[in-house]
C-alpha cells in the first residue's frame, strides 16, 4: 500500500483490510476530486476496491454502511470483479469504471488493465443510461 497517503485515506484502507480478507481483494484505485487537486472542503475521496465476489462486495458494502462516519472524508465504492468481467451488460458502473480507468490511481493490489475486460461501446453506454 502507498504509504504517502493521507491519514483520512489510510484510516479507510487499514478498515478495508481489517474487514476484507486479502485473497477477496483484488485492488484499490482512487478517483475523483481528490487525485485532481480540486478538493473543497466537503469533499470526499472516492475509493474503489474491486473486490472478487459479489457476496464479497455486498458484504462491504454493509461494513461500509454501518461506519461512513468513522470513514469520511472516504467513501468506499466497491465493484466485483464478476462485474468487470461481465458481458452484455446494461448498466454503466464497471463500464464507467474502465472507461475512466486512465484517470484513477492504483493504491494496492494488481493493475487492472481495460484491454482485459468486455466494455459497451460508447454510444450503448450513453443510450443505456438515458433509459
Amino acid at each position: 500500500m502507498d504509504t504517502g497517503l493521507p491519514k483520512g485515506l489510510k484510516r479507510a484502507m487499514n478498515f478495508l483490510l481489517a474487514n476484507i480478507p486479502k485473497d477477496k481483494l483484488i485492488s484499490v484505485y482512487i478517483k475523483g476530486s481528490f487525485l485532481t487537486r480540486e478538493m473543497k472542503r466537503k469533499s470526499d475521496v472516492d475509493i474503489l476496491p474491486i473486490v472478487k465476489d459479489k457476496r464479497t462486495m455486498k458484504k462491504l458494502k454493509a461494513i461500509r454502511d454501518k461506519n461512513k462516519e468513522m470513514l469520511r472524508p472516504s467513501e468506499l465504492l466497491p465493484i466485483s470483479y464478476t462485474e468487470l468481467k461481465q458481458k452484455n451488460r446494461s448498466w454503466g458502473r464497471a463500464d464507467t469504471f474502465l472507461r475512466d480507468l486512465d484517470h484513477h490511481k492504483r493504491i494496492y493490489g494488481k493493475r487492472i488493465l481495460k484491454k482485459d475486460y468486455p466494455r459497451r461501446i460508447w454510444d450503448k453506454m450513453f443510450l443505456d443510461e438515458i433509459s
